[in-house]
């Protein structure tokens, strides 16, 4: 199992830098500045926390809706949001400051 799990990591890994490494590639051609190292770093942590946190989250939301949504309030679809919700919504709050250019 933890080997499934590795394996998940260093493809999710992969598909960050090579998202990431696109994106400064058509910077590098229109002329743009690229990012410095430390934007990037950040940005990559922050597309790792979204997608498995977001990802997690569908899953277990996936399996509660499969099992009929039974309301045993332990486990709902409120419950799975504030898991889920706020790790998803840092995530991308880093993403967009790390990937954003100020002008001038």
């Amino acid at each position: 199992m933890s080997f499934s799990l590795v394996a998940l990591l260093i493809i999710a890994t992969g598909l960050v830098w090579y998202v990431l490494e696109r994106r400064e590639s058509r910077r590098r051609a229109a002329g743009l500045a690229n990012h410095s190292g430390i934007r990037l770093v950040f940005a990559a942590a922050a597309m790792l926390l979204t997608i498995f946190a977001g990802g997690c989250s569908l899953v277990f939301l996936y399996a509660w809706i499969a099992d009929g949504a039974p309301s045993n309030n332990y486990v709902s679809w409120q419950a799975i949001a504030m898991l889920g919700g706020p790790p998803f919504l840092v995530g991308l709050i880093v993403w967009w400051l790390s990937m954003r250019r100020k002008s001038g």
